[in-house]
C-alpha cells in the first residue's frame, strides 16, 4: 500500500508522441487496494520493480464525476512541459487517445502522469452524445444511463493491460488484468462518500435534468485573481471543486477535490466558485431540486 502523491502541475503543451518504442512491460506488486480518502475513492496498486515501484490510482469522487488517473514513479521518464501522456486500456487500443498532463511528485520530484476525465472506449462518448436535449439544456436519460454502465462493466470485464505512452512515444504496459469487479466497487465508495457529503440518493437518482451553471467561470475567476505566491514560480494547476446548489440555483457549499495542487489554487477557486448561479437541477415532471456540481477549474498562465 502506498500514499497518494502530492502533485504540483506545471505547463504542458499537447502533441503527438515523436516515436516509437519498446514497450516496458511491468507486472504487478500487491492486489488492489480500495482506499476512501476523505472526499473520494481511490483505487491503488503498484508494479514493477519492489525497490523503485510505479503506482497508479484511479480515483472517482461521485459518479457523474468521471473517473481520473494518475501513475506516478518507477521507469517513468518524462519530463514536465514534455508535452502530454496518453493512455489506453488494451484490448481496446486503437478506440481513442486521451491526452494526459506531464507533471511530478512533491519532494521525491518523481514523474507522474494524470488524467483527469477518462472514457473506458469511445463506444461510451457516441452514446453519451446521442442523449436527446431540451433546447440547450442536457436532460438525463436514465434508460440510457443504466446502458452505458452495463456497457462499461462489459468492457472493463475484457481489459487485460493499461498502455501508457510517454510524449517521447516510450511504452509501458501494465498487467492489470480485468477491471469490472474493481469499478463496481470504487462506483459503491463514491455512492457512499456522496452520501456522508450530505447528498440524498434517492433525489440525485431521479434527476433528469441537472443543475446547470449560468454565470460564466471567466466573470468569476480573473487573471488578477492568480495566487501571487504560484505566478513568479511559473507554476499551474486544475483543481476539482464540489459545489452543493441548492433547489434556488444558489451554491450552499464549495468543496475542492483535488489532493495535488500548489498553495493558494485552491483557496481562490472555492472563494469564487461560491459566487456561482445556476439553473436549479429538476425531476422529470420539472421540481426543481438541490443538486451537486463537480467541475474542474484550470489555472493557465498566458504566453
Amino acid at each position: 500500500m502506498f500514499k497518494f502523491a502530492r502533485l504540483s502541475l506545471l505547463a504542458a503543451v499537447i502533441s503527438l508522441p515523436a516515436s516509437a518504442a519498446e514497450p516496458v512491460p511491468l507486472a504487478p506488486l500487491s492486489k488492489w487496494n480500495l482506499h476512501y480518502a476523505k472526499n473520494s475513492c481511490q483505487l491503488m496498486r503498484e508494479f514493477g520493480d519492489p525497490a523503485k515501484p510505479l503506482g497508479i490510482s484511479f480515483e472517482r469522487s461521485s459518479l457523474d464525476s468521471g473517473l481520473s488517473l494518475l501513475v506516478f514513479g518507477g521507469p517513468l521518464r518524462a519530463k514536465v512541459s514534455s508535452r502530454t501522456a496518453t493512455v489506453a486500456f488494451a484490448p481496446f487500443l486503437a478506440e481513442k487517445d486521451q491526452f494526459g498532463t506531464v507533471a511530478e511528485t512533491d519532494g521525491t520530484k518523481e514523474t507522474a502522469l494524470f488524467w483527469a476525465r477518462l472514457s473506458l472506449s469511445s463506444d461510451w462518448e457516441k452514446k453519451r452524445r446521442s442523449i436527446p436535449k431540451a433546447s440547450e439544456r442536457p436532460v438525463r436519460d436514465l434508460q440510457l444511463d443504466a446502458e452505458i454502465l452495463a456497457l462499461e462493466t462489459a468492457k472493463a470485464a475484457q481489459v487485460t493491460k493499461l498502455e501508457i505512452t510517454e510524449p517521447s512515444g516510450r511504452k509501458i504496459v501494465l498487467a492489470t488484468g480485468r477491471l469490472d469487479k474493481v469499478f463496481a466497487m470504487l462506483r459503491a465508495c463514491a455512492r457512499q462518500k456522496m452520501a456522508e457529503a450530505g447528498i440524498d440518493l434517492s433525489v440525485q437518482d431521479k434527476i433528469v435534468r441537472p443543475a446547470l451553471l449560468i454565470t460564466p467561470v471567466a466573470s468569476l475567476i480573473k487573471s488578477s485573481d492568480y495566487p501571487k505566491e504560484a505566478f513568479p514560480k511559473g507554476q499551474q494547476s486544475v483543481v476539482k471543486v464540489r459545489l452543493k446548489v441548492g433547489a434556488d440555483g444558489i451554491v450552499i457549499d464549495c468543496l475542492t477535490l483535488t489532493p495535488f495542487t500548489a498553495p493558494g489554487f485552491a483557496e481562490v477557486s472555492c472563494d469564487k466558485m461560491r459566487k456561482a448561479r445556476f439553473l436549479p437541477a429538476e425531476f422529470g415532471d420539472g421540481t426543481k431540486v438541490p443538486d451537486m456540481v463537480e467541475t474542474n477549474i484550470r489555472f493557465v498562465m498566458g504566453t
